[in-house]
């Protein structure tokens, strides 16, 4: 048997109703892809989506602790794919968004550390000044290299590990812990040119709860 190639690791939680359609465009296109892939729902403790398979190629496990950076954490440590791709649940992928992907992996220079994610869209379930979101956070993305964890980040699974994974301790704001990670070891953090879309309300309280962060921090 062929070894893993792509691990796609998904936290989530039990009232995702995103999480069925998702699976089934990633099975729908992974399976046209000439890779070796997997595909991994880590939920919550006592979950019952533990107890169900939402999906026949969906490998779902239970996470010893509570938060997402627990199940990212440990999808990935039970991952077995030389590439990671996280992605949120409410994620909703552009129909070549996985063959950019691949071909991202080939094109990958030897010897240089990356962090790649996707463009992002919202789809049409908010205001437009809410959408708008979407604009700014492509160019804080592009020109400080700081993209949200909704763009799914796509990295080599032994560079993963050695950037620390996600830290454990935070209720939030995984995503810009590993990005800051990422930088401090001078990996490059990179666009593909795929799209992904999320849901205008959950990426603008995502956007809102890191601004009010970063103020505390200042």
């Amino acid at each position: 048997m062929a070894s893993i190639q792509l691990s796609i690791v998904i936290p989530a939680r039990d009232f995702e109703p995103s999480l069925a359609p998702l699976l089934e465009a990633l099975e729908s296109e992974l399976s046209k892809a000439s890779i070796a892939f997997e595909i991994i729902v880590s939920v919550a403790p006592n979950s019952d989506l533990a107890k169900q398979s939402p999906s026949k190629a969906a490998i779902v496990i239970a996470a010893p602790n509570i938060g997402r950076s627990h199940q990212l954490n440990f999808g990935a440590e039970k991952s077995a794919g030389e590439w990671l791709l996280f992605l949120h649940a409410d994620s909703v992928l552009e129909k070549r968004a996985i063959d950019v992907a691949i071909q991202t992996m080939d094109a990958r220079p030897p010897d240089v550390d990356f962090l790649y994610y996707f463009w992002l869209q919202f789809e049409s379930d908010g205001p437009v000044a809410c959408r708008l979101n979407a604009f700014f956070v492509n160019l804080r993305s592009r020109f400080l290299g700081l993209p949200f964890g909704d763009q799914g980040f796509l990295l080599r699974r032994e560079a993963f590990f050695r950037l620390g994974q996600f830290p454990n301790a935070l209720v939030s704001g995984e995503d810009h812990a590993l990005i800051q990670k990422a930088k401090k070891q001078h990996f490059s953090i990179k666009p593909m040119s795929g799209w992904i879309k999320v849901t205008a309300r959950h990426l603008y309280l995502t956007v809102k709860q890191e601004i009010i962060r970063e103020d505390q921090q200042r």
